[in-house]
């Protein structure tokens, strides 16, 4: 195989590789946010053996893949889903009380 050829396989097998990909990942496209929106109970707990922790965190005002909500009994800003991957991912900004 020339150099030619080599790098034109890689370049295939590439591409091949990322269309399997993303075709594995069917949950970002249809999932419905609003299955997410409620009460939530999160253990804060340091390592497994440790007693449970429990908080409360809320997902509220649910639009398009912003949302806001409460934890640690506290507001919080920017809510953001993130449906780009084969699990939900979000991520949120708080503020302690200094």
């Amino acid at each position: 195989m020339n150099c030619f050829n080599s790098y034109f396989f890689l370049f295939l097998i590439f591409i091949a590789g990322n269309i399997t990909a993303q075709s594995e990942s069917s949950f970002n496209a249809n999932f419905d946010l609003s299955r997410v929106e409620g009460v939530w109970i999160i253990d804060l707990r340091p390592t497994p053996d440790s007693e449970p922790y429990l908080k409360e965190f809320v997902i509220e005002n649910i639009e398009g893949n912003s949302f806001s909500g409460i934890f640690y009994d506290t507001d919080f800003e920017n809510g953001s889903f993130n449906l780009s991957w084969d699990k939900l991912y979000f991520a949120f900004t708080t503020k302690d009380a200094s």
